[in-house]
């Protein structure tokens, strides 16, 4: 089995995220799948209120990920971080900012955010996340409301300017990256790719992640 690429100590080149709407076929069930075929980086992500049945999920999750070596990241939620002692949380535009949860969860966690124009990426970089999300690529069910997608050449003119001003921040490309399209994003100058629905609506979900990551070996 192919293991997972890591960029750096914490930042993982292939990064999975679970989906609500994947029918019948659960956060937990999903994350299970995806650490058993070679995947080490896990974003639970959920759209639903959280509850006491949500977080017991998400604990079950990240039992499994470190079972696994993988890492678990939440979405948007610091409060659950602390709650099951995650790895980091990945934030939003329109959630916590990277300070205040810098301020919750200290050095140790992983804090992720997004951004979609160099302008976002040049104001967050200063307060030092992890990595950023950078997106979308494309069009993808996964998501709504997609602001206007970046295609290859949105991504090369970003990540360009990001390096030309020194900022040495991962970025990991979002938004309906098929296998076909990693190797020349990868050449854009990011970091790694985040995947769900190319993963999740796969007919044979095992074979497709070991298709994502013989692309990512292949550039070493």
């Amino acid at each position: 089995m192919i293991q997972e690429l890591i960029i750096d100590k914490k930042i993982a080149q292939l990064q999975f995220l679970t989906n609500d709407s994947t029918d019948g076929f659960s956060h937990y069930k999903q994350a299970e799948m995806a650490v058993m075929s070679g995947i080490r980086w896990v974003q639970f992500r959920t759209k639903e209120t959280w509850t006491e049945e949500i977080l017991e999920n998400a604990y079950r999750i990240r039992n499994i990920c470190h079972r696994h070596g993988a890492k678990l990241i939440i979405n948007d939620n610091v409060k659950a971080v602390i709650d099951i002692d995650a790895d980091g949380v990945h934030l939003g535009r329109e959630d916590m900012s990277v300070k205040e949860a810098r301020w919750h969860l200290g050095e140790e966690k992983i804090i992720g955010t997004s951004a979609h124009t160099i302008k976002a990426m040049v104001e967050i970089a200063p307060f030092k996340p992890d990595y950023i999300g950078l997106g979308p690529f494309t069009e993808t069910a996964t998501k709504k409301s997609l602001r206007e997608v970046l295609g290859i050449s949105g991504y090369k003119n970003i990540m360009d300017i990001f390096r030309e001003k020194g900022f040495e921040i991962p970025v990991i490309a979002i938004g309906g990256i098929k296998v076909t399209d990693v190797d020349l994003l990868m050449n854009t100058g990011i970091d790694g790719v985040a995947i769900s629905s190319g993963i999740n609506d796969s007919k044979d979900r095992k074979k497709t992640i070991t298709d994502y990551l013989e692309v990512l070996k292949n550039r070493e």
